[in-house]
């Protein structure tokens, strides 16, 4: 593996994680969800996420978190032979699909152990500090006092 492949492998690899991550928040709000509605909706925003990991990544990455063909499975299998959700899938049935992910062309990617997370990718940045308050003491003189 060349180099920049290696690397290109490795940005994937980060990629699919984070993505994964934030996938699986989505996820969360739609089970909380109250209206149908907001959860086909939000349904709908992880179905088109994880298409456009897939077709982006898939050719490059070394390495497929199995939640991506996790979830993917759960979108094939509520598309029910069409090319839209027709459900909301069943997101309580993430991880508990393999069956269907093991069908996935990008399983054999699924196998092995995960890559180092990238400290980068990890966590996001902390803020930054916040500007040092002035504070004027009575009776003592600093170079920043005006009234002297």
């Amino acid at each position: 593996m060349s180099s920049h492949s290696a690397s290109a492998a490795a940005a994937a690899n980060q990629a699919l994680i984070t993505l994964v991550s934030q996938l699986d928040e989505m996820v969360q709000d739609v089970l909380w969800s109250q209206s149908q509605d907001e959860k086909m909706d939000l349904s709908r925003k992880i179905a088109h996420e994880v298409n456009v990991a897939i077709r982006s990544y898939g050719r490059d990455t070394s390495y497929v978190p199995p939640g991506l063909l996790s979830l993917a499975a759960e979108i094939f299998r509520a598309q029910r032979r069409t090319a839209q959700l027709v459900v909301v899938p069943d997101w309580n049935c993430l991880g508990n699909n393999q069956d269907m992910c093991m069908k996935h062309p990008l399983y054999s990617k699924t196998l092995g152990h995960a890559p180092p997370v990238s400290p980068a990718a990890a966590a996001p940045a902390p803020a930054p500090a916040p500007a040092p308050v002035p504070i004027r003491l009575k009776g003592i003189a600093t170079g920043n006092d005006s009234s002297m």
